[in-house]
């Protein structure tokens, strides 16, 4: 039996919420402790922003627009940014933080284009 829409977005709010806290864990670490994707830096930062926000805002449709999921992940990119400052072999970097929010804006409007398109087409 397939799953519901509510069921998918039940799965989303809980690993959404885990892939935040991972994003928030791998952006407070050293940098000789962090794990490395491979990836480029600022498409790390797309690809987890993206993710995170999109599982947010499709789990949370709702209780929460997709522009304030957005806009909150954009700002926790900011002060996360900022915190690597003070966080040995880290630094802050503007492009990260732009990466990070163009991700947050695609991914959780992506979100609601899936919501949308379940209802219309898939229910």
């Amino acid at each position: 039996m397939p799953l519901s829409l509510a069921q998918v977005q039940r799965l989303a709010r809980l690993t959404g919420g885990l892939a935040v806290l991972a994003v928030i864990v791998l952006s407070v670490v050293p940098g000789d402790f962090r794990p490395h994707s491979g990836l480029p830096g600022i498409a790390e930062h797309f690809v987890f922003y993206l993710g995170g926000a999109g599982l947010l805002a499709l789990g949370y449709e709702k209780w929460v627009s997709a522009g304030v999921v957005a806009l909150v992940l954009s700002l926790a990119a900011v002060i996360l940014e900022l915190a690597q400052l003070v966080i040995p072999h880290r630094d802050a970097n503007l492009l990260d933080v732009l990466m990070s929010a163009a991700g947050a804006i695609i991914g959780a409007g992506l979100a609601r284009l899936f919501a949308y398109v379940w209802r219309q087409y898939l229910h």
